[in-house]
C-alpha cells in the first residue's frame, strides 16, 4: 500500500488463480477485478463465498491417507562423546524452533545439526550433549526429552 497525496491510498493486488496453469481468460480476470472493486467500494457488502475445497483440476484425494509414524531415536553407540538424536515426522511452520526450545528447556546443547525437509516431512539429526557436555545416556532424561518433543509435535494434530 502506498500513500498518494493526503487522503488517497494506492493498493496493488496480485492474484493467483489455481484453476488455470497459464494466464486465466479475460472474463475471469474481469470478474476478479469486479469483486475486488466492490469489496473496496462497498466494505459492508458480504464477500462471495469461498470454495470449500481448493484443488487443481483433475486431482482427486485418496479415500484414505497413510500417515507415517513419528520417530525419535537416541543413538549412543556411534560416538562416545555425543548422543545422536534423530527425528522423523511431518513438518509444519515453526516446528524446528519449538523442537529447539524443547531441547533447551531440557538442558540439551546442540553441538551440530543436520536439518532436512522433503515436501511435508522432516528428517533432522542433532548431535547433542547434556549441560555438562556429556552424551545423554540416562534413559529417564531421554524419555523426558522424547515426551516433550512428542507433545510439541502432536499439539496441532489434536486441534
Amino acid at each position: 500500500m502506498e500513500t498518494v497525496g493526503e487522503d488517497l491510498l494506492w493498493d496493488s493486488f496480485w492474484v493467483c488463480d489455481p484453476d488455470f496453469v497459464d494466464q486465466p481468460p479475460a472474463d475471469r480476470i474481469d470478474k476478479v477485478c469486479r469483486v475486488i472493486r466492490k469489496a473496496i467500494d462497498e466494505p459492508d457488502t458480504s464477500l462471495p463465498a469461498a470454495r470449500r475445497v481448493w484443488k487443481t483440476k483433475g486431482t482427486d484425494e485418496p479415500e484414505t491417507v497413510h500417515l507415517l509414524p513419528t520417530k525419535i531415536i537416541f543413538d549412543n553407540d556411534t560416538f562416545d562423546h555425543q548422543t545422536i538424536l534423530s527425528l522423523f515426522t511431518y513438518d509444519r511452520l515453526g516446528l524446528l524452533s519449538e523442537i529447539a526450545k524443547v531441547l533447551f528447556a531440557n538442558d540439551v546443547s546442540i553441538q551440530f545439526a543436520k536439518i532436512d525437509t522433503h515436501l511435508d516431512q522432516i528428517a533432522d539429526v542433532f548431535y547433542i550433549t547434556d549441560a555438562e557436555g556429556q552424551p545423554i545416556v540416562d534413559s529417564d532424561h531421554q524419555t523426558q526429552i522424547r515426551d516433550a518433543m512428542l507433545q510439541v509435535i502432536n499439539r496441532d494434530i489434536k486441534a
